[in-house]
């Protein structure tokens, strides 16, 4: 792109004074244009955005829309439920999770928890302790295993969803703290005023809560952020359309809208809200349940945050692929719920016109073509979301009365601006994810790492946290087959981390510039310094995700190092361990010493070389070690023969012979 300083008009009075539209070049106006087309764009959601804020803040104020009432259910006759907790390797919150969930107010008898689990490691151990320890409390609580783990979550959710015999069925994560009256707050939702069934809802979602916001700056941010979409967007598509998207967790739905939106699908990674389209086609209605909100944990390190945002937004960009174009062409659906669609599955295109802007501010205020029409639409969106994010700290429902008071509420306020400049620094991420959820087919379901809350757990009985002690025990099977994508995958983390630093150093060098020449501007003090607040919010954001992840990905080499120095320390220790069992049980004093460094080299008995490395020997032992730590570790039968020998001699037999 060429960029011209456009000769001024020269009864203008000084150089400095502010360009219009008349006296610009065609180079500028060109420049104007490309940077003003995308930016409208990113308008035209913020324009929508307000418009759900006003009806939302119409309705509160002057209660002209009630939300929907919950229905009547007669004591004694609560309809059996079924509560799905998905679980892989989340020995950190399993437990406080199921405890929750076993605990919440619903008649023991009508009552199913049923934990679908995918774990390879020790969370088994935790889930079989748990589910036993409930049982004998009276609740019907277990564990659900599968052969292979094809689908990840939706085929967790899919393989096990016809043993399922209850009418509703109730999905968590491993990490949600259901409160105690979940149930009774949301299956009333399913029966009319006089507990008649109202067959025509499908689906009843509630809010979330964060046991761990404030752990630090970015999930104070995170929780701000995902505070609007609950409080604003979730419940004007409710109220107004009965629709909404399922958000994997905190909801009951009915198994015939399950069924009828053609069951857990899982050619994308947002299954949730796949199904979600699905089952409102099918002709069913949704409701939000604003005031029962749910804890959960958000991330709270940089490359978990940045792996859930990376996960979501790509399987929204699939789902819209997937589902859109009948979704809009469908004479079924109301012209409103085709818009309310089309903006909640494409809105991350908003990411992508904050990285545009981020990128072209700087070139048009060195060339002062920043004028105040391009002002204005470039901070109309964010305007729009200081009144939303507000609007969402005033009205949220919280789950204790600290979280409610007013002080609390001011001092979320102060997180606003934060969370606008994380909000740009995570426009690569999102850009990349948005992009690749267009193009991919892939469907590979990252999980998100959880951290836990350390064993304390929400008292269902008092407001005051209790340890929980559990017996870990240890799963030794490690042989179940994992997803294999047939996608073609690249690495991209590597190239969002690349286009970051790419970015933050562009920033870095033209933010400095720009204060510089505007020091030095004649202009006045609004036009001079009207996009150095813009820019320098950029670079603050952009540095903190920047120097967060790499500083992340820096430790997570050294863990990933750590731990291939400790495994080559065990191997070698194990490979000593071998060859002292088999000169004992040979009793022959020259057994070549397995070296692991050496491994391709030919194991040696008595002079005779074997036909097997040494790395096929401590492979066959360390994994038969690895699958039967829980028995003895007798020797494997390895055969030894000299090459092209058509006799082998088992070092098992060898043994036996010499004792």
């Amino acid at each position: 792109m060429v960029f011209m300083k456009g000769k001024l008009d020269p009864t203008m009075p000084t150089q400095y004074i502010a360009k219009t539209w008349e006296v610009l070049t065609f180079h500028e106006r060109i420049a104007l244009v490309i940077f003003v087309g995308p930016v409208l764009l990113g308008c035209l959601y913020a324009t929508h955005r307000l418009w759900s804020l006003l009806r939302y803040c119409f309705w509160t104020r002057c209660g002209t829309s009630r939300p929907p009432q919950p229905g009547y259910i007669k004591p004694g006759c609560e309809p059996r439920v079924t509560i799905q907790i998905c679980c892989y390797n989340e020995a950190a919150v399993i437990a406080g999770t199921i405890d929750a969930a076993c605990s919440v107010d619903w008649p023991k008898d009508r009552l199913i928890v049923e934990v679908l689990d995918d774990s390879d490691d020790e969370t088994s151990g935790i889930i079989e302790h748990m589910c036993a320890a409930w049982r004998q409390k009276g609740v019907s609580a277990c564990r659900r295993t599968r052969v292979d783990r094809v689908g990840y979550k939706a085929g967790n959710l899919y393989a096990h969803h016809k043993q399922v015999s209850t009418e509703f069925i109730a999905v968590f994560d491993s990490d949600h703290r259901a409160h105690p009256d979940f149930l009774r707050r949301t299956v009333s939702y399913f029966f009319d005023k006089n507990g008649a069934p109202a067959y025509e809802v499908g689906l009843v979602q509630c809010p979330w809560g964060y046991y761990n916001q404030h752990a630090n700056t970015m999930t104070e941010c995170d929780a701000l952020n995902l505070d609007s979409a609950f409080v604003v967007d979730q419940e004007v598509r409710a109220r107004s359309y009965g629709f909404l998207a399922f958000n994997g967790t905190g909801g009951v739905w009915r198994k015939t809208a399950i069924e009828a939106g053609e069951g857990w699908q899982w050619d994308t990674v947002t299954e949730d809200a796949d199904l979600s389209y699905r089952s409102f086609i099918a002709g069913y209605k949704f409701r939000f349940v604003s005031d029962v909100v749910q804890l959960l944990e958000i991330p709270a390190s940089i490359t978990a945050f940045k792996s859930q945002k990376h996960r979501w937004t790509k399987g929204h960009a699939q789902v819209a692929r997937k589902s859109l174009g009948y979704f809009l062409r469908t004479p079924l659906l109301a012209t409103g719920v085709k818009v309310e669609a089309f903006v909640h599955l494409t809105m991350n295109i908003q990411y992508m016109v904050a990285l545009w802007l981020i990128l072209w501010m700087p070139m048009l205020a060195y060339h002062k073509l920043v004028i105040w029409q391009v002002l204005a639409l470039s901070l109309y969106p964010a305007a729009v979301w200081l009144f939303v994010a507000t609007t969402s700290i005033v009205k949220k429902p919280q789950h204790s009365p600290e979280a409610g008071r007013l002080l609390s509420r001011v001092a979320r306020m102060l997180y606003i601006i934060p969370s606008c400049a994380l909000a740009m620094g995570m426009s690569v991420n999102e850009s990349v994810s948005f992009i690749e959820g267009l193009l991919s087919t892939d469907a590979t379901f990252v999980r998100t790492p959880k951290d836990g809350d350390d064993g304390l757990l929400i008292d269902n009985n008092s407001t005051s946290p209790r340890k929980l002690s559990v017996v870990r025990v240890t799963r030794r099977n490690t042989s179940r087959p994992q997803n294999v994508s047939t996608a073609k995958s690249f690495d991209v983390k590597g190239l969002v981390l690349a286009l970051e630093i790419i970015v933050t150093t562009y920033l870095a060098i033209t933010a400095p510039l720009l204060i510089f020449e505007s020091i030095n501007d004649g202009r006045s003090a609004w036009r001079k310094y009207s996009h150095v607040p813009a820019t320098c919010l950029s670079l603050t954001g952009f540095l903190w995700v920047t120097v967060a992840t790499a500083i992340s990905h820096w430790e997570e080499a050294k863990k990933e190092a750590a731990k291939r120095r400790r495994a080559a320390a065990q191997n070698r220790g194990r490979a000593g361990c071998l060859c002292s069992k088999l000169k004992a049980k040979t009793g022959i004093d020259d057994v070549d010493e397995v070296d692991a460094t050496d491994l391709e080299r030919p194991f040696i008995c008595e002079g005779e070389k074997s036909s097997l490395t040494r790395r096929q020997i401590c492979h066959g032992v360390f994994a038969n070690q690895a699958n039967h730590d829980d028995q003895s570790n007798d020797l494997e039968s390895v055969e030894l023969g000299g090459r092209g020998s058509s006799s082998s001699t088992s070092l098992a037999s060898l043994a036996n012979s010499k004792m």
